[in-house]
């Protein structure tokens, strides 16, 4: 966020309150340029004339809720923060619902204030990469439309001179050139958007993650144990965002890389995988067997580490309580495959769910059950692909899952 002071317009009928938050905004030194409203109408004479980066808006006020100032906000592009007494938690949810950016639960010590600078910068971050991505997405749409008269006008002429089809070969061609040259540079602008976005996003993580664990740390005793206990949620949340953005990462990754394949030691690559999760191996006391030679394929170690890696941790983690993970590992060879299976001692998964777990962002179960993200097995079936290979799986509820993965053979070495 630059230096420029933020102008902020607060709603709030509360004259106490008021000074609270001007005594908090002195104290505090905080960057915000801001007005004060009484009323909703004021509020609405404000938004008229003057552009605000975001809007406090308390929901209660005499002249009606911060409801009443949500289409007015939008209209001008505001982004809203709803400040909600105790027990306004349905409120909260339902302000989110219609389109707050966050919202601040307010108590009667005014500890509230203390979230409040970190509360709006991250919400005017959010809303100005929105409407980044919105003029970029507007940006591209034109080029496209663009693009698409540029290719209806050739079609048109192509078809009118069609007799002079065998002049314009040289010309064709090197049009052709250029436009795939300007595809690959529009994909490598999108792929390099999405690393900026993803890298802003983890820094925002990290500032969030820092700060409520200094919380938990430095304030614990004045929080008491409900809110060291939100407060957890919120750490444990943001470990939970973190971990979907690599995943992500992670599978743009494989979709967008460049395959260099050689002979890799699927015997090797287990024993790698074995290693890194040697921790938690130890901490389940997981039993792991395997039945056969592990042998060579075609194709690339990081992505085939990243396969086995995700369906082990998947076979780790997706136990009924109290049992101890089982977990074998064996292989069958034809005279151009290999087919390694990974067998789990888990709580299975219905034969109609066989093909939906592969896809992105698919859960069958809950967070508080099985943390994950849901992209795992789908980072799994694009990596086989990619290598050349097919994915499966054979399981019943209940009764453990065998995913089993077939890749090229190394023939005649």
């Amino acid at each position: 966020m630059s230096d420029q002071k933020l102008r902020v317009l607060l709603v709030e009928d509360n004259e106490i309150d008021q000074m609270a938050f001007q005594r908090f905004s002195r104290r505090e030194g905080l960057p915000f340029d801001y007005l004060i409203a009484n009323s909703i109408n004021q509020a609405h004479q404000f938004l008229e004339r003057e552009k605000f980066d975001a809007l406090l808006l308390d929901y209660r006020l005499g002249d009606g809720t911060a409801f009443d100032l949500f289409d007015i906000a939008k209209q001008v592009e505001s982004p809203i923060i709803v400040i909600t007494g105790t027990g306004d938690q349905e409120i909260s949810v339902k302000a989110m619902k219609e389109g707050a950016y966050d919202y601040i639960i307010k108590d009667n010590d005014g500890n509230y204030l203390k979230t409040l600078p970190l509360t709006v910068e991250n919400v005017i971050r959010r809303k100005r990469a929105e409407l980044e991505v919105i003029r970029y997405q507007s940006h591209l749409e034109e080029m496209v439309r663009n693009r698409t008269i540029e290719l209806q006008a050739e079609i048109m002429e192509r078809k009118q001179v069609e007799k002079k089809l065998e002049e314009y070969r040289d010309h064709l061609e090197e049009l052709v050139e250029k436009r795939t040259h300007e595809l690959q540079e529009a994909n490598d602008e999108l792929k390099f958007f999405a690393y900026s976005v993803s890298h802003d996003l983890k820094a925002l993580i990290r500032s969030l993650h820092g700060f409520s664990l200094i919380l938990l740390a430095d304030y614990a005793e004045k929080l008491e144990k409900t809110g060291c206990d939100y407060l957890q949620r919120i750490v444990e949340a943001v470990k939970s965002m973190d971990a979907f953005i690599e995943d992500l990462l992670a599978y743009s990754h494989l979709t967008h890389t460049e395959i260099e394949f050689a002979f890799v030691s699927i015997e090797e690559v287990v024993e790698m995988v074995i290693a890194r999760l040697d921790e938690e191996i130890q901490y389940k006391k997981a039993n792991i067997e395997i039945l056969t030679p592990l042998p060579n394929v075609v194709g690339q170690q990081t992505i085939l580490e990243q396969i086995i890696l995700n369906l082990m941790s998947n076979a780790l983690k997706f136990v009924s309580p109290h049992t101890t993970p089982h977990i074998k590992i064996w292989c069958t060879e034809t005279a151009d495959k290999v087919k390694l299976f990974i067998q789990d001692n888990g709580i299975g998964i219905a034969p109609e769910y066989h093909e939906r777990i592969f896809q992105a962002f698919q859960r069958l179960h809950s967070a508080k059950q099985y943390v994950g993200t849901g992209i795992g097995l789908a980072i799994v079936r694009k990596g086989v692909r990619r290598l050349g290979g097919e994915v499966g799986v054979k399981s019943e509820l209940n009764k453990g899952s065998t995913f089993w993965i077939e890749l090229r053979k190394v023939v005649g070495h």
